[in-house]
């Protein structure tokens, strides 16, 4: 089984032993093999350009659903904070539901102990159509697949310091530079990881 995806019993299991935690946790929200997140609050990086700016900040439980006018791109973060034990992974899969609706969502990976330093997991979001599109209140983001590699073999992966260099030049080009006078998108892209690039 090592290697493979856990299936929902498995995720439960897992999480009573404690080499995976989520909270909260609903089990309304478990797939076959995954968990569903859920998006909590947008963080965009361009005002819009209509007459009526939105805000920088949308959280659909306090603001209801978000409209995205063509192209529009946010940082989202999730409701849920997940923290894996050693040997686990999670890799994600954007829901169907945002395929259908016009909605391109960047996304990567957990590594085994992703988590423990209050890490929250984000996503890119785009509306990937020409003209304006709603993101409802009652839309998923991406399923979180859960893999144990523990006994696999694995090699250590450290960031070099051109890649370190490379990392913070990226952030501060794309959008930290937006960010400066917002303190809460700031937050949302730097994140706790962010002292491991300094």
């Amino acid at each position: 089984m090592l290697g493979n995806p856990l299936t929902d019993a498995l995720i439960l299991q897992y999480r009573k032993d404690g080499r995976i935690r989520i909270s909260p946790f609903d089990d309304g929200q478990l797939d076959p093999c995954a968990y569903t997140l859920t998006p909590d609050e947008f963080a965009f990086e361009d005002l819009s350009a209509s007459d009526e700016p939105m805000p920088r900040r949308w959280s659909l439980k306090r603001d209801g659903d978000r409209p995205f006018p063509a192209h529009e791109y946010a940082v989202v973060a999730v409701v849920e904070q997940v923290v894996l034990g050693d040997g686990m992974m999670g890799l994600f899969v954007p829901q169907s539901e945002l395929i259908e609706a016009g909605f391109s969502l960047t996304c990567g990976k957990l590594d085994p102990g992703y988590g423990e330093g209050g890490e929250q997991i984000r996503f890119g979001i785009q509306n990937a159509r020409s003209r304006e599109n709603l993101f409802r209140t009652d839309m998923s983001l991406a399923h979180l697949l859960f893999f144990d590699v523990s006994g696999s073999p694995t090699l250590r992966v450290e960031l070099d310091d051109r890649e370190k260099r490379l990392w913070r030049r990226r952030l501060r080009e794309n959008l930290l530079a937006d960010a400066e006078d917002d303190e809460g998108l700031r937050d949302l892209v730097s994140g706790s990881h962010q002292g491991n690039f300094e």
